[in-house]
């Protein structure tokens, strides 16, 4: 996080708010990147991963970092496919 000049008060409110909401069941980004790998595999093969994984899926709706490694992965399995 960034605490500078440009780091408005309302901004501030704004990461606090969205880390409050955060699913209890989500185990952050370091867990996340243990089987994200697997994730986006079960994802381009067109099955649920989410029913696998849910705490993966929960962590994802709240982690842009994380979603765009995901993005990333799965464009590297499609390259393979193709």
């Amino acid at each position: 996080m960034r605490n500078g000049p440009i780091d408005s008060g309302k901004d501030r409110w704004k990461r606090l708010d969205n880390f409050l909401r955060t699913d209890p069941i989500d185990p952050g980004c370091s867990i996340c990147r243990l089987d994200i790998d697997l994730y986006a595999e079960l994802t381009v093969s067109g099955r649920s991963p989410a029913a696998r994984f849910p705490g993966i899926a929960a962590h994802l709706e709240s982690c842009a970092d994380c979603r765009g490694d995901l993005k990333g992965l799965m464009a590297a399995l499609s390259c393979q496919t193709d």
